[in-house]
């Protein structure tokens, strides 16, 4: 689905110093195909649908509802939560692109275990693992997201240093953790490469990415101009500009559609 939504293309000849991979938006977002799949990953991103279903299924759909509404997508007053929800819809968006578009084994799992929606989750925004055709670890892919609805000279580079601060550490801890999530849920082939990162000290090749998803109109080529000129620029980094038209309706649309997408998921109501 994010392929029919996204064009996503390397761009070719550019000053910058630094790799760019531009998306942008198809016009298949004018329906609510799209906002109805973001509800659906936003879901499943925060709940296994297996749980749901045993504990709701037979219970009244409006119970289920409740939940949905006070639980995974909570009305929000406060700026602070707000931008937290913000930030998960974009770690979402850049976990589907390396799930879906990079064919690399995500840890977007990570966001069922925040034991608060309002606040943000910890570690590394989003992690990738490269699997070889045998099922083994061949590489590693760290991102940093910055989902902004306001413009931000310097966000490029506020991206940048969160990105390679305790890049090793960060990278053993997030793998630890997935580990043991795969090994209690019985996917020991997975807790095992998992397991070889953290065993290894994450010495794998690793791709280091940027992810900026933002507000279309507030978008300025300036954020790449201040980054490109950062004098502590690592190399070889790639950064990802994701230009949404109106994102905070579409992340809000997709949320006011997560109790009917639960409910199909629950009870098979189409």
């Amino acid at each position: 689905m994010i392929r029919d939504w996204l064009r996503v293309k390397v761009r070719g000849k550019h000053i910058y110093k630094f790799n760019i991979i531009d998306a942008t938006e198809t016009d298949i977002r004018t329906d609510l195909t799209i906002p109805t799949w973001l509800a659906e990953e936003i879901l499943l991103a925060y709940k296994d649908p297996g749980h749901l279903k045993r504990r709701y299924f037979n219970r009244k759909k409006e119970e289920l509802n409740q939940y949905l509404t006070t639980h995974i997508s909570p009305p929000l007053e406060k700026t602070l939560e707000k931008n937290v929800r913000r930030g998960d819809f974009g770690e979402i968006i850049t976990s589907l692109i390396l799930r879906d578009i990079n064919s690399l084994e995500t840890t977007l799992i990570k966001l069922r275990y925040k034991l608060n929606r309002k606040k943000s989750s910890f570690g590394i925004d989003v992690f990738g693992v490269q699997l070889d055709k045998n099922g083994q670890v061949c590489g590693l892919c760290i991102c940093e997201t910055k989902t902004k609805i306001t413009y931000d000279k310097a966000i490029g580079i506020k991206a940048h240093d969160s990105l390679f601060s305790d890049d090793q550490s960060a990278i053993i801890t997030i793998s630890d953790f997935m580990s043991n999530l795969y090994y209690t849920s019985g996917n020991y082939d997975l807790s095992d490469q998992f397991d070889k990162i953290v065993l290894q000290k994450a010495n794998f090749p690793t791709n280091h990415h940027i992810f900026l998803v933002h507000e279309k109109d507030k978008f300025n080529e300036e954020i790449l101009d201040e980054l490109d000129k950062f004098k502590d620029l690592q190399k070889g980094i790639h950064v990802n500009v994701l230009l949404i038209e109106n994102l905070d309706a579409l992340m809000h649309e997709s949320h006011s559609l997560i109790p009917t997408v639960g409910e199909r998921l629950v009870y098979g109501i189409t």
